[in-house]
């Protein structure tokens, strides 16, 4: 009987035990099921699939046609750039050890002709009598959408999101690249330094989306001009670069594809280039004169007018070129050079090019050394002054009547000392301030030692009661609405009106200014305050200001005064603008006037500037400015 029971449990644990591997069975094909992976079992010997689950897929094949084909199959399906990687990765699984895991990513065709990302994870599943892997368990899951989404992130992280170009970052990486490939090859790449010059116009006058539809074509039209080797790269608001690699006649280059080297009007210069007309075609010399071409080809290109609804907008490029040879060389050197010589391109004249030279090196060390000067200078307190400190300080030149020759102002000239004698002129500092911030509080550094001075000579020198005191203000100042509030206080400060302040901007600057900046003049116009256009007849909108703002003078431009007596063009501007200043009630001030000659040649109902009537000075002698002493022409019934 005993005997019989334990047949009967013997039965029992058998059914108990395949009833729990069916189960087991079921749950495990339950979970390969539902999973979203693919699970298999290859054959390192052949590389066939030798186990999939019934009724999964994987780039659109079923399982059941998978184990069907060979590896040659298989393998024919991947991307023919990851074959050699996943064939290195099942040399290297045979190898693993039992619960190690190796990775791989790889792209497979779909059965829709695409191709897929799939991420693959392969462990020893079953070892022959020595030990050795001869089938590995893998599961892949299809992680397009991941890799996609990893691109788009990395994309955005190394190009500008407006135009598409590569930024900084990856400007600078492949510029690295390029210098190791000078290094090997002795070829020279070039590095194009581009600014746009007029470009904040287009922003001030007609919005940041028409800025950004401009800045879209300037790319277009630079990308148009330059080969598929070639790096173009937006690293900053209007400034982009580009790395021209060396030149390369491959066998059937068309002409077209070659860079520029003038118009029909004949060769470009690096001052000018004509009007656009059919362009020639020739070929450069070595790598330096195609950067040339470069160069040329995008100035001519950037300068055409780009239509914004309805509207054309012309900007222009100035281009600093410098060259990557095989010194050894940091990719942040090559591109300062570049700066460096775009500033002087820039400040050359604009709409032109410069290449390179280690004088321009010199010079933006300098650059820096005035940066860090002025910013002692306006803020003296946060920046720790090494030996002497510098100062900002004021000179004074004196603007007289000219029919009697009474004083009746003074226009403050800023002057930057570097704390050891030394003087700095403002046509170096005032650049340096506009291009990093310093501008506005330069200004009101100089606002507020014009006004006190103007004060404290009222309240300690008789017949100063009605001398004003002008002040010059840049583009950028003008933009801060803050102006009008930073002018308020310094008069009331000092205990001055309005009328006893001028405020001065250069015509080209007035050209640059946008429409915030003219909405805040006319503000300070009608709260009393002179606005003088200085420079007047240098630039390209005169007679449109004349009307657009509430102008109370304009200052005939020393240039034109300095031809007065032989140049009968400078003699006829002169006549045109005082006679049109009349006509328009302005006050009129010609300035440079530094002999009797040129004064007589001038009517007595304008206002006189120059060497003649005194020199700018930090103390200027009062005394004889307000009794005349200096004028020889003052008449004996305005004789003190």
């Amino acid at each position: 009987m005993w005997g019989n029971d334990a047949v009967v449990t013997d039965l029992e644990m058998a059914r108990l035990e395949a009833t729990e591997a069916t189960e087991a069975t079921a749950l495990l094909s339950a979970v390969l099921a539902a999973t979203p992976d693919f699970t298999f079992v290859t054959d390192l010997g052949s590389g066939a699939v030798v186990y999939a689950p019934p009724g999964k897929d994987v780039v659109g094949i079923r399982s059941e046609v998978l184990i069907g084909y060979g590896a040659g199959v298989i393998a024919a399906l991947v991307h023919p750039e990851d074959q050699g990687r996943l064939r290195a990765a099942n040399v290297t699984a045979a190898d693993l050890v039992d619960g190690q895991v190796l990775q791989i990513r790889y792209r497979m065709r779909h059965t829709d002709g695409s191709w897929h990302w799939l991420s693959r994870r392969v462990t020893p599943f079953h070892r022959d009598a020595n030990g050795h892997v001869i089938e590995v368990l893998g599961v892949v899951r299809d992680v397009t959408d991941i890799v996609e989404a990893e691109a788009v992130l990395q994309n955005s992280a190394l190009h500008d999101p407006l135009t598409g170009l590569p930024n900084r970052a990856l400007l600078m990486d492949r510029l690295e690249e390029a210098l190791a490939r000078a290094a090997q090859t002795g070829r020279e790449a070039a590095v194009l330094f581009c600014d746009l010059d007029g470009f904040k116009r287009v922003n001030d006058t007609a919005g940041h989306a028409a800025g950004d539809a401009v800045l879209i074509e300037t790319t277009r039209r630079m990308r148009a001009v330059l080969r598929e080797q070639d790096t173009i790269a937006r690293v900053g608001g209007d400034e982009f670069v580009v790395i021209v690699e060396p030149w390369k006649r491959e066998p059937g280059d068309a002409p077209q594809n070659r860079p520029l080297s003038g118009t029909n009007d004949g060769p470009v210069n690096k001052t000018h280039v004509g009007p656009v007309g059919k362009v020639r075609h020739v070929e450069p010399v070595d790598d330096r004169e195609l950067a040339i071409q470069v160069a040329e080809r995008l100035t001519v290109a950037l300068r055409q007018p780009v239509r914004v609804d309805g509207v054309e907008h012309v900007v222009t490029a100035s281009i600093g070129i410098t060259y990557a040879g095989i010194a050894a060389v940091k990719a942040d050197d090559v591109l300062r050079d570049a700066d460096a010589a775009m500033y002087h391109a820039k400040h050359g004249g604009k709409d032109r090019y410069e290449v390179f030279e280690h004088g321009l090196r010199t010079a933006l060390a300098e650059r820096g050394r005035v940066e860090q000067l002025l910013r002692r200078a306006v803020a003296p307190d946060t920046v720790p002054a090494p030996g002497g400190a510098p100062t900002l300080v004021a000179a004074y030149q004196p603007v007289v009547d000219a029919a009697t020759g009474d004083l009746v102002g003074f226009e403050a000239l800023a002057r930057l000392t570097d704390g050891q004698g030394g003087i700095i002129p403002p046509h170096v500092f005032i650049p340096v301030a506009e291009s990093n911030a310093l501008i506005r509080p330069l200004g009101m550094l100089m606002l507020d030692t014009a006004c006190a001075q103007l004060a404290m000579w009222r309240a300690t020198v008789p017949g100063m009661a009605h001398v004003t005191m002008a002040v010059n203000v840049s583009a950028l100042q003008a933009q801060h609405a803050s102006l009008i509030d930073d002018v308020r206080v310094t008069l009331r400060a000092h205990g001055l009106t309005a009328n006893d302040l001028v405020l001065e901007l250069t015509e080209s600057s007035l050209l640059e200014a946008g429409p915030s900046a003219l909405t805040t003049l006319e503000t300070l116009r009608q709260y009393g305050v002179g606005i003088t256009i200085d420079d007047f007849g240098t630039g390209y909108a005169s007679l449109s200001y004349l009307v657009t703002l509430p102008v109370s003078a304009v200052k005939v431009d020393r240039s034109f005064t300095a031809g007065l007596l032989h140049d009968p063009t400078c003699r006829t501007i002169v006549r045109a603008v005082i006679g049109l200043a009349a006509e328009l009630h302005l006050t009129c001030i010609v300035e440079g006037v530094e002999t009797e000659a040129q004064r007589s040649a001038l009517p007595t109902g304008v206002q006189l500037q120059g060497w003649l009537t005194g020199r700018p000075a930090l103390e200027p002698d009062l005394t004889s400015l307000l009794a005349g002493k200096a004028r020889p022409w003052r008449s004996p019934e305005h004789q003190h």
